[in-house]
């Protein structure tokens, strides 16, 4: 969270008076031996002060003063129970704007770039890092970290919501007051686990701390091209409570390890930067190829023989339904084909029934579609006091943008022209009868829109 200047040079002045010079970065205030205190529930209180009046310069005197004693008083790592401590420690990340400069921090690794990973106590002021020879008191620094960050998992979670990448797909929204969430992004597939109810993606996840009030994430599928330059620029807090910057990249993290897939030029711009096995993880899968064989039969074979059958087909029922006639005529568009390239007819079936106010027709049902622009469903209808049947299919579609899958309403006329007849249509069979129905008892044609619902 972010000290404005007017409140830091209030803090500086009263740590001074109190003989402990201080430099403030955002929360942090740092004396000369590298030792630091938090000062986000100072600026808390002094923002509840302020509503309803008070004592503010005796408010910061009493708290520099609290903090002092705690940092540079005895040391309740040498008196507090060992479990008592462990049981108030969690990882505490820091941005390069809160680390004081010269100081190497060898004891706070840094999992991201620029960022350190601190161990810190639970106290009544908020949160105490620990120094190297403090560590040293409770135990190995592996140990201790596993028990931070299991303590870290046991917290709720404070504010959790999904927002929308700007053309499809979306991610994830970690926020809240507490200065640990984004610490979170070093529990990054529990949390996943925990809020999704499912496994982290085989290709991993994209992630973003922003401040440490903030954590952002999205799996690694064939939207996250949408919601890559979505999470750059978002931010949940309002501008007026804006935290200090914790880092300004995204980040690929895959099998526990994240690594940056944005770089900073010289003069401080955010360049994308992705690692060619990022590029290759996020792009979509290239569509699948039509197979000729479902393709040939359901937009080339199937309307001609119907058409060639007129309005016979629906007046003179042949004997034993529909589906044996399509069974030998699937078979026929396999022969002129390679045997690699047949497909099995599992599904086709085909039914009489009527469509709209007194058109009647057969509906048949195709074996699964795979591919654009394979067919779910096709219709050959004879309309009410017409002599000339019409051939309608629902086809599988795909989204170019979001690889969403879909269908459109087509129809095939008699010339072999392929008309659009409407998008984000139904493969289900009554939703593509009624449609048919629709159209031909002269509903108006819908409004062109985007391809699939959301």
């Amino acid at each position: 969270m972010s000290i404005n200047s007017g409140t830091a040079d209030e803090i500086r002045a009263e740590f001074a008076a109190q003989g402990v010079p201080v430099v403030v970065r955002g929360a942090v205030a740092f004396d000369r031996h590298g030792r630091s205190y938090g000062l986000g529930v100072l600026d808390q209180e002094l923002g509840r002060l302020a509503g309803a009046g008070g004592d503010r310069a005796g408010l910061i005197r009493r708290h520099v003063q609290a903090l002092i004693e705690h940092t540079t008083g005895p040391s309740e790592l040498d008196s507090a129970p060992r479990e008592q401590l462990l049981a108030r420690l969690f990882p505490l990340l820091v941005g390069p704007a809160a680390l004081a400069d010269g100081e190497e921090y060898l004891h706070a690794p840094e999992p991201l770039p620029g960022v350190r990973e601190f161990l810190a106590l639970q106290v009544e002021g908020g949160l105490s890092t620990l120094s190297a020879e403090g560590m040293a008191k409770l135990g190995s620094a592996h140990e201790l970290r596993n028990r931070a960050r299991a303590n870290l998992l046991a917290l709720p979670v404070e504010r959790h919501e999904l927002a929308e990448g700007i053309r499809g797909g979306h991610f994830h929204v970690v926020s809240g007051v507490s200065a640990l969430t984004a610490s979170r992004v070093l529990v990054l597939e529990q949390l996943y686990q925990e809020l999704t109810g499912r496994p982290v993606p085989a290709d991993g996840l994209l992630a973003a701390v922003p401040s440490e009030q903030e954590l952002l994430f999205a799996p690694v599928d064939r939207h996250v091209a949408s919601v890559f330059g979505t999470m750059l620029r978002y931010r949940v807090l309002p501008t007026a409570q804006q935290a200090d910057e914790l880092s300004p990249h995204l980040y690929w993290w895959r099998d526990g390890r994240l690594t940056p897939q944005t770089a900073l030029t010289p003069d401080g711009r955010l360049l994308v930067a992705m690692e060619p096995a990022f590029t290759t993880a996020a792009a979509p899968p290239a569509p699948p190829e039509r197979r000729h064989h479902h393709y040939q039969f359901a937009h080339r074979a199937l309307p001609a023989a119907l058409r060639s059958l007129g309005p016979e087909l629906v007046t003179e029922l042949p004997v034993g339904g529909i589906t044996p006639l399509l069974l030998e005529l699937w078979g026929e568009v396999g022969a002129r084909l390679p045997a690699d390239q047949r497909v099995p007819w599992e599904g086709l079936a085909g039914e009489y029934r009527r469509f709209g106010e007194g058109h009647s027709g057969v509906l048949v049902t195709l074996p699964r579609p795979v591919a654009p622009p394979e067919a779910h469903l096709a219709a050959a209808v004879l309309p009410h006091g017409s002599g000339e049947l019409r051939y309608f299919t629902v086809e599988f579609a795909i989204d170019p943008v979001s690889r969403e899958e879909g269908a459109v309403l087509g129809e095939w006329t008699a010339d072999g022209t392929h008309r659009l007849l409407s998008v984000g249509a139904s493969p289900e069979p009554e939703a593509f009868a009624a449609a048919v129905g629709a159209l031909l008892d002269g509903g108006r044609r819908r409004g062109w829109r985007r391809l699939f619902r959301r």
